[in-house]
């Protein structure tokens, strides 16, 4: 039985408000208080629809059920985007790619910014994974454009998700960067994201580890251990606070690196074992990577033939992959290595002298 007498034109406009009210929060806030909202709305929904439909008062029910619909679907996209990424980390890429377009075209479908901003995102990630770096950049460059359209669309507004959302894409660009050799680049990306998620709050510090663990690499293979340091002690110590299991992993896994760059094989070991307990059997492609560290490590080499196989295969597919979405990083990239390669002729040179 209803809590509400919608006989009352003036209990009718409350229950709209909620749903409107049920309808900002859901959008507009962090996971964990957009499933509250949603459970409200439901939840509210299933007390008042029987009444607004059997005593005729369809344009409340209308108003508020398309409210939930619009609402419902967004749920709908966000769990074929989650299932997608699953299959992403079990490397089942074409299977990836459905769920996403499939999502994309949902949101597409309603005009969802935020929604679409996330798929594109996805699809970024998906791209970095195979060595597709142009299509990557183009999928993030789409999302940023997204989200300063929604900007736009709504001035004075706080944007707290489009600003995470912003933050999540800094710190994919910076990776991406980095892979390419833009250092420059890939430190700015990677500290705008940091700056942004800190200025979230704890709202947002599921996130917050990700460019932490970025830029101690970038620090790492920059020689800079110290810094390296620094900033994979914060990310550990914040997985473990948030107890967010991917990047406790990941963050040991480059502690052990760093540990064996200054010659603690033993402890470099002894962290990856502690990396390999922590991922178990649920991160099993993160617990494999560690596993082929912690060989390389122990001195059991991979086949130099199978590492040149694949740095081709590598470079193959990323300059036709750059050639056709992004040609000036192409360029930027080439240009890097031809510098690399005449320093160390001249170098060879002057040392023959």
């Amino acid at each position: 039985m209803s809590n509400f007498n919608v006989r009352l034109i003036e209990e009718r406009k409350n229950i709209f408000k909620y749903f409107q009210t049920y309808k900002k929060f859901f959008l507009e806030s962090n996971r964990i208080e957009s499933r509250e909202a949603f459970c409200l709305m439901l939840n509210t929904w299933e007390r008042v629809a029987k009444d607004l439909w059997e005593q005729g008062y369809w344009q409340d029910y209308f108003r508020c059920g398309d409210i939930v619909l619009r609402c419902t679907t967004v749920v709908q996209g966000d769990v074929l985007n989650q299932i997608g990424w699953n299959y992403m980390e079990k490397e089942d890429f074409a299977l990836a790619i459905s769920y996403f377009q499939e999502s994309l075209k949902l949101f597409e479908s309603m005009g969802y910014l935020d929604g679409q901003c996330e798929s594109l995102r996805y699809f970024g990630v998906l791209y970095h994974r195979q060595r597709r770096f142009g299509s990557a950049l183009k999928s993030y460059r789409k999302a940023l454009n997204i989200i300063n359209q929604a900007k736009i669309n709504t001035p004075g507004e706080p944007l707290v998700k489009q600003q995470a959302q912003s933050a999540e894409i800094h710190n994919l660009l910076g990776n991406l960067y980095f892979k390419l050799c833009d250092f420059n680049a890939s430190r700015d990306e990677l500290t705008l994201s940091l700056k942004q998620y800190r200025s979230l709050g704890d709202e947002y510090v599921y996130y917050l580890p990700a460019p932490l663990l970025n830029l101690g690499r970038w620090y790492f293979l920059q020689g800079n251990y110290r810094e390296a340091r620094s900033y994979y002690k914060e990310c550990l110590q914040i997985s473990h606070k948030i107890n967010r299991t991917d990047t406790k992993v990941g963050v040991l896994t480059r502690l052990a690196e760093l540990a064996n760059a200054e010659g603690d094989c033993r402890k470099a070991i002894k962290l990856t074992e502690r990396a390999q307990r922590i991922a178990g059997e649920e991160i099993r492609i993160q617990r494999d990577k560690v596993a082929r560290l912690q060989e390389e490590f122990k001195g059991i080499k991979i086949s130099d033939i199978h590492q040149i196989k694949a740095r081709l295969l590598m470079l193959f597919q990323a300059g036709f992959d750059f050639a056709f979405y992004a040609p000036l990083t192409l360029l930027k990239f080439i240009l890097y290595y031809l510098i690399r390669i005449l320093k160390f002729r001249y170098i060879a040179v002057v040392s023959k002298m």
